[in-house]
């Protein structure tokens, strides 16, 4: 296959640069991007695709797209439009008959207990199985055009898993999120993060549809040895244009989603000087919130057993020997696209990959790039 490499860093990262093209020699890997920063200065940039495919570098998140919802929900709390407290049916009504069935096969209405935490930890009694709902199916059939709130209504008539704040289970909560945030702003979800998080930062390569698709990375799977190209489709979203994904929906590149990554590890502060969040709210969302040492949580963490779950992101609850802190927190998507924060070191990587099934092939690499990076800084010293 052939490469286009795109280089950047510094001299003193030259094992960072040296392991990613050794991961891409062994496993046949299509492309893989990483940057790292330090405060607001980058200081290692290595790109590696297919030289058929310079110029296209616009990525599915995915997932990394839940970190972004979880910043504009903390947006309004922090103004006071919001509380974690406060009861999900007081902005989608739809969910005052929400319910599950417990062990007796009795139905119990609970949807009214929900509260915006429940969303944030993913505690609500949701589940990610969106194209299999009725609910969901008989909407789209009726309404091919179906919005967030269509969506996020029919959704609501789907039976919940367990008892709100029961245990936690990956799902649509971040997707219900974005609907409570159109409901509070008054302006489609898309269209907040835009002006709240897009513009501030400087990310003009963001957003929540394939609006240049020449610029769209292909989307690979496949195994170690053998990888192919496969049609760019997001298989987490409905097929409508006008439903906005806060769990799965965001378009971005690994260069424009760094700039956010900048901004949460520079206690909330853009390169560019601007302020999206507080400090403190970004101190909130990091703590300790679904602990792996519960015995009803069902969190497990792709990144490692020393995660639990805070407010829409990992955290990290022990430090490693290579120096990453306690309170290092992220998150990743389905194609392998990486988020890393250290708010203490006020260190951020970003790494980009494309390659859905990414867990059977690169499980254990983001963190072994990650340490790579830490130790090419300077001991006792994180300037370069």
């Amino acid at each position: 296959m052939s490469f286009f490499d795109g280089d950047t860093q510094t001299d003193r990262f030259k094992k960072t640069a040296q392991l990613m093209e050794s991961l891409v020699d062994q496993m046949d890997l299509p492309y893989l991007e990483v940057l790292a920063f330090q405060g607001t200065r980058q200081v290692f940039h290595k790109t590696i695709k297919p030289a058929d495919c310079d110029g296209r570098d616009k990525l599915l998140m995915f997932s990394c797209t839940k970190p972004v919802t979880a910043v504009c929900a903390m947006q309004l709390v922090e103004r006071g439009v919001i509380s974690l407290e406060d009861k999900l049916v007081d902005y989608v009504p739809a969910f005052a008959e929400s319910y599950f069935v417990d062990e007796n096969g009795q139905k119990q209405v609970v949807g009214g207990d929900i509260t915006l935490r429940h969303l944030l930890t993913m505690s609500a009694g949701l589940d990610y199985n969106l194209m299999r709902k009725p609910e969901v199916l008989e909407l789209l059939q009726r309404c091919p055009d179906a919005n967030t709130e269509q969506m996020v209504d029919a959704i609501a008539k789907s039976p919940l898993k367990f008892r709100p704040g029961e245990r936690f289970l990956y799902s649509l909560c971040h997707d219900v999120l974005a609907r409570v945030i159109e409901v509070v702003s008054g302006t489609k979800f898309s269209e907040y993060v835009k002006e709240n998080v897009f513009v501030p930062l400087g990310m003009r390569d963001s957003g929540f549809r394939m609006d240049d698709p020449d610029r769209m990375l292909p989307l690979f799977t496949g195994e170690k040895g053998f990888v192919e190209p496969k049609e760019c489709n997001n298989t987490y979203l409905v097929p409508t244009t006008e439903y906005d994904s806060g769990g799965a929906g965001m378009i971005s590149t690994a260069a424009d989603y760094a700039m956010f990554a900048v901004a949460l590890a520079n206690g909330g502060v853009g390169a560019n000087g601007n302020r999206i969040i507080s400090r403190e709210s970004i101190d909130r969302m990091h703590q300790v919130e679904i602990s792996v040492n519960d015995l009803k949580c069902e969190f497990t963490c792709v990144q490692g057993k020393d995660y639990s779950y805070g407010l829409g992101v990992r955290t990290r609850t022990r430090p490693t020997e290579w120096g990453l802190s306690v309170g290092e927190f992220g998150w990743d998507g389905a194609a392998g696209s990486y988020l890393m924060v250290d708010p203490v070191r006020n260190i951020s990587v970003v790494i980009g990959m494309h390659l859905a099934g990414w867990t059977a092939m690169f499980m254990d690499k983001h963190l072994e790039l990650v340490k790579q990076i830490y130790e090419e800084f300077p001991a006792g010293n994180d300037s370069v």
